[in-house]
């Protein structure tokens, strides 16, 4: 049986470029997320199944363990790793936006009723280059920044660690206060059971009613303590103890650095707002450049290769022209004049915030002194009575045990009151203290950051 021509009948033949077409619409085009996220939602389903049945083993962890485990699974340093590589990439971007682009391009046509007559010479292809180079003056411009961004992330990174190592410094302290809150209840517990009364009714004594209350505290306490453990160290794969005898002494007792050393107390600070001065600077210049001319260079060179209906086209260099611009924006419409002043507004309130978080640390610190000498002798106070206390009943002395006891939770309460507020204010010098860290320079970082992310690809 034979068909008239161009009837619109599909021959045989020409089924398998049908299939082809057909295969490459259906691959271009947009599919159902349903498969995606059942697949999403399945590698989910095995990390939490991980989590929820394999057992959870204690793990004793000292200062130096636990630093190494900070660095290398905190999420906060790891982000700041990666803002190292973005900088020193945003550096490289600006040369390598200089390089000459190369682009390939492809175009078949062909009536539909004709589509199984396909040859070659439907198909066009064209490959092209070109060179822009920018404005010189934006070209400077641009790489200064981009070498300031370096400088920043790196001090971003440095500020990131201290201030982690901080809050597992603080963590420590909350291992000891706990510590030291569960061997009083224990202590309590054994008075009762020396002295008959562990056996009555815990509604006819609210004192034991009260200890108890504070177990189910402390076991809460310890819990959330567990959590802020694993979330800092970025680990869930074990329980973790911190080991408070390995926790270094930050400052001899009763001392603090001293305000007037400035190459000692708040650089890191002092340099980020720095940067901050600086690239309010940049952004004025830059406004203020848009009135001077710039001077661009544009090559333009005929394609590389090209064949238009069968025929091709070879490359000409003798073809390649090159054209100088300078442009001078008029700003008829004052639209860069009123963004220049409102710049210079933004830098003026910039530079006034600074002054004024400058005189509010160092009023911080000021009271911080007071306060640390004032906690350091409650301290001596509120430790002896601790221990003299503690000294009678390890002695065998139980008249009024109860009431012994009573007061030795009370005493251990604001001894762990002192040790946080010490603590806390101890952590703010130690933050600023650059005597205190080991810096590393931004090449160190970005090999640092290289290896890390290539140890995750591997993972």
């Amino acid at each position: 049986m034979q068909y008239p021509p161009h009837s619109g009948i599909i021959k045989i033949r020409s089924f398998p470029r049908w299939c082809c077409l057909l295969s490459l619409l259906t691959l271009s085009g947009c599919q159902s997320p349903d498969k995606k996220l059942v697949s999403h939602y399945g590698d989910v389903s095995e990390v939490y199944q991980a989590y929820a049945i394999q057992p959870i083993e204690t793990e004793s962890l000292t200062w130096e363990d636990a630093e190494v485990r900070l660095l290398r699974g905190n999420l906060g340093l790891i982000g700041a790793s990666n803002g190292i590589l973005l900088a020193r990439e945003n550096t490289q971007r600006v040369f390598l936006n200089l390089m000459p682009s190369l682009n390939i391009t492809a175009n078949l046509a062909k009536r539909l009723t004709n589509i199984g007559q396909l040859d070659e010479r439907d198909l066009d292809i064209g490959i092209f280059s070109s060179v822009s180079v920018p404005g010189i003056i934006q070209l400077r411009l641009n790489h200064y920044t981009a070498l300031l961004q370096e400088v920043r992330a790196a001090w971003v990174w440095e500020l990131e660690k201290r201030q982690r190592t901080v809050q597992l410094h603080q963590l420590f302290i909350r291992q000891k206060n706990l510590d030291r809150r569960s061997r009083t209840l224990r202590l309590s517990a054994l008075a009762d059971s020396q002295t008959g009364l562990a056996g009555e009714i815990v509604g006819e004594r609210p004192a034991e009613l009260e200890r108890k209350n504070r177990l189910w505290a402390l076991d809460r306490d310890y819990d959330r303590l567990q959590l802020d453990i694993s979330r800092l160290l970025g680990d869930f794969s074990a329980r973790w103890t911190l080991n408070t005898n390995s926790l270094p002494i930050l400052y001899p007792p009763h001392t603090l650095p001293n305000l007037t050393e400035k190459d000692r107390i708040a650089v890191l600070w002092r340099q980020l707002q720095a940067t901050e001065l600086e690239a309010a600077r940049l952004r004025e210049r830059g406004a203020v450049l848009d009135y001077w001319p710039d001077l661009s260079l544009n090559l333009t060179a005929p394609p590389l290769y090209q064949r238009i209906n069968g025929a091709t086209r070879d490359f000409e260099g003798k073809e390649i022209t090159s054209t100088f611009r300078s442009t001078l924006r008029v700003d008829t419409s004052l639209r860069n004049t009123y963004r220049l002043r409102q710049l210079r507004r933004n830098n003026a309130i910039l530079l006034a915030r600074i002054k004024e978080d400058v005189a509010s640390l160092i009023q911080q610190l000021k009271d911080g002194q007071v306060a640390y000498r004032i906690n350091a002798e409650e301290a001596v106070l509120v430790q002896t009575q601790y221990d003299l206390l503690l000294q009678n009943l390890s002695r065998g002395g139980m008249s009024n045990a109860n009431n012994k006891l009573e007061s030795l939770l009370r005493l251990e309460e604001q001894l762990a009151r002192i040790e946080s507020e010490q603590a806390e204010i101890q952590a703010l010098f130690w933050l600023l203290d650059e005597s205190k860290w080991t810096r590393l320079d931004f090449d160190d970082l970005l090999r640092s950051a290289k290896e890390r992310e290539v140890r995750h690809a591997f993972d």
